[in-house]
């Protein structure tokens, strides 16, 4: 939407997204790891499914740890919904070539990622910093895993609110 509307869009926060991984890194990450293959994980099927997804996802507190099995599996099953649809984006993720795609924009562009991503791995931080060049920045949180929002949402909200309020 940057690159499509670049009057309308002035800023742009992107939060731990591998969206300029080589082919390479990208097998690296989608194969055999933890035991599972990465797309397998990313579309859990069942409790023991998404308990991995959300504690490969966040570092300081597993919000499923304490929720009862029961509640994990019916909310599993509600994920079901437009699960065609969720297959074809993973599967674009393992197939389509997002990092020659990729532009570099022109807006200013605050990247916000957590030194503990055990999902994108902080290399990538530095790669698609590099990539979006020297109208980007790009902001580390510590202990923080990939779901930043989950792990330090006071500090994601703070970065987020003093890029964007500079623009008012």
């Amino acid at each position: 939407m940057a690159q499509m509307c670049p009057d309308e869009v002035e800023r742009v926060v992107i939060v731990s997204s591998g969206i300029v991984w080589t082919e390479d890194q990208k097998q690296e990450l989608l194969h055999k790891k933890h035991g599972r293959y990465g797309l397998e994980i990313l579309l859990p099927q069942n409790p023991c499914d998404l308990r991995l997804l959300v504690s490969l996802s966040v570092y300081k507190f597993n919000p499923l740890k304490w929720v009862p099995e029961f509640v994990v599996r019916n909310f599993v099953k509600a994920t079901m919904v437009y699960r065609k649809e969720k297959i074809e984006m993973v599967e674009e993720l393992r197939t389509g070539t997002l990092d020659s795609n990729f532009p570099a924009l022109t807006q200013e562009t605050l990247i916000i990622w957590g030194d503990k991503d055990h999902v994108f791995p902080l290399n990538l931080a530095y790669q698609l910093h590099r990539h979006l060049g020297p109208k980007s920045k790009l902001e580390i949180i510590k202990d923080t895993g990939h779901a930043a929002n989950l792990d330090s949402p006071e500090i994601v909200n703070a970065l987020t609110k003093s890029f964007i309020s500079t623009l008012l």
